[in-house]
């Protein structure tokens, strides 16, 4: 279980708690509220919401069970901080090749950017990039993944930590352009062809998982 407003939180959206027994939920979009981008204060959003405790709790875990488990620091960037930031209108943006909702993207990618240098600093063994919207945007828009991506991919590769995109969803005809995304490994789960999947990513030298 991972909770998916983190970065949300720390950029400036609002959440809320309706039990302890689920995630909170997003409950403002600045940049759809009058709010633009400049606006964003993505200069330290590290400190911001309950990421410092998020990072201290890595660090720790690193310490204690690094030796014996595997740590993975997951972000959920760009496309989801991205949706969170400008709200129910930015899949829609960004399918008809909207430039402020690239623009969003690239907020986002920053962000992830910089909480991976953080997670690897810390000596997380993968850094995960989760992103629910895989499988909801157009496979023709994943291009503009690529160059966030690419640079956390860089990052992680520096540090000598393994990268892995996890999604979920419908991925009929989007197999092959998240293989292209060129991380480590891919962990997809919904509607997936797991024989497709299994072929492509083989042929890739990519890890798989569903």
């Amino acid at each position: 279980v991972f909770d998916p407003s983190l970065e949300a939180e720390a950029c400036g959206c609002k959440i809320a708690w309706d039990s302890g027994e689920v995630l909170p939920r997003i409950v403002s979009h600045p940049l759809s509220e009058g709010a633009k981008i400049e606006d964003v204060d993505t200069f330290s959003f590290e400190k911001r919401g309950r990421l410092p405790a998020i990072l201290e709790a890595t660090k720790r875990l690193k310490l204690i069970r690094g030796k014996d488990v595997a740590i993975i620091g997951l972000i959920t960037v760009p496309l989801t901080l991205a949706g969170h930031l400008k709200g129910e209108s930015f899949l829609t943006d960004l399918n008809q090749g909207s430039e402020e909702a690239e623009e969003v993207m690239t907020l986002a990618g920053n962000v992830g950017l910089k909480l991976c240098r953080m997670y690897c600093e810390l000596g997380v063994d993968v850094i995960a990039i989760s992103e629910e919207m895989l499988g909801q945007v157009n496979s023709n828009l994943y291009q503009v993944l690529t160059s966030p991506l690419r640079s956390i991919w860089n990052v992680a590769k520096f540090f000598n930590v393994h990268s892995l995109i996890v999604g979920k969803g419908r991925f009929e005809g989007r197999i092959e352009p998240i293989l292209a995304l060129e991380a480590d490994g891919v962990a997809l789960a919904g509607d997936v062809d797991c024989v497709k999947l299994k072929g492509l990513a083989l042929k890739r030298n990519c890890c798989y998982a569903r």
